[in-house]
């Protein structure tokens, strides 16, 4: 009787010849490399992904990674940071600026609590020791980028007359990310999707809108 065929493995890519490189690779290297290492993540998760591997899906040597990144942990940041900005747009067009401002503030925060964590595509980021809420607040450019959203938001809201008098704005959003981290740091506390809902309506808004 025949041998069972031996599971498929990972091709190395140290010893692997790289293809050549791609058309993207060529216009904008630094950003062929943070669409490759992503499907990498995805793929072998980031503990497992070697910069070698991130090398030969782009189609380039080793050694160019290091022109555009320092490191893989700055390869890994960089990644991050295009999945929050791709989430962002997302929202912005889930929740155009228009109709309660509650509405809007409940349905950002839910998404980003809860199906940036189900979504297939970006799982290898939430389920990864090396991406953590102390690893996100350490980033000037995470930060900004996550209260950039908030702020038209509240924006909104005051034009709206729906947000309290005497509420600074910056300190809202940087506040709501706070939220957001809190949560994202303690999965196994945060409830189901209606509970959660329920949890944000009631000590969520009452700080924030009239």
């Amino acid at each position: 009787m025949a041998e069972p065929e031996a599971p498929t493995r990972r091709r190395d890519a140290t010893l692997a010849r790289a293809p050549e490189a791609n058309p993207a690779a060529l216009a904008d290297p630094a950003s062929a490399i943070v669409d490759a290492a992503a499907r990498c993540f995805a793929r072998w998760g980031i503990p497992r992904t070697r910069v070698e591997d991130i090398a030969a899906e782009v189609g380039i040597a080793r050694p160019h990674i290091y022109r555009y990144f320092a490191s893989k942990d700055a390869i890994v940041h960089a990644v991050v940071l295009r999945e929050i900005r791709l989430h962002h747009d997302r929202l912005a067009d889930r929740f155009p600026l228009e109709g309660p401002a509650s509405d809007l503030i409940i349905g950002s925060l839910l998404s980003g609590i809860r199906d940036a964590a189900g979504d297939p595509d970006v799982g290898f980021l939430t389920d990864s020791p090396h991406v953590t809420a102390r690893s996100l607040t350490s980033s000037p450019e995470v930060t900004a980028e996550l209260r950039n959203h908030w702020i038209p938001l509240l924006e909104y809201a005051k034009q709206r007359k729906e947000l309290r008098r005497g509420i600074d704005i910056d300190a809202a959003a940087r506040w709501l990310v706070f939220v957001q981290f809190s949560y994202l740091a303690l999965p196994e506390m945060v409830p189901a999707a209606e509970a959660l809902e329920r949890e944000l309506r009631a000590f969520v808004l009452p700080g924030l809108l009239r």
